[in-house]
């Protein structure tokens, strides 16, 4: 699963990916739920609207699913060489 930027439903998305094993590459950097997982990730919260509201941090809390995303976090000008 490439996630690159996203809305509020991404979360759910990913969370349902990351709990059947998938891979999850996440492009920090590019804007939306891409950047508030990485955050979340990185720092164990996030500043980014719209995903400060109690429902997507409830979502966001169950980021140890995604600790091996976190190996996989490209920023934006890293997935453009990928192309």
């Amino acid at each position: 699963m490439l996630v690159e930027q996203g809305g509020p439903g991404t979360l759910s998305t990913v969370l349902a990916n990351a709990k059947l094993h998938q891979a999850i590459l996440i492009v920090r950097g590019s804007g939306g739920a891409a950047d508030a997982i990485a955050e979340y990730l990185l720092c164990g919260s996030t500043s980014l609207e719209p995903f400060k509201g109690e429902k997507s941090q409830a979502q966001l809390s169950q980021a140890p699913t995604l600790t091996l995303a976190l190996a996989l976090t490209y920023t934006h000008t890293q997935a453009h060489t990928l192309h």
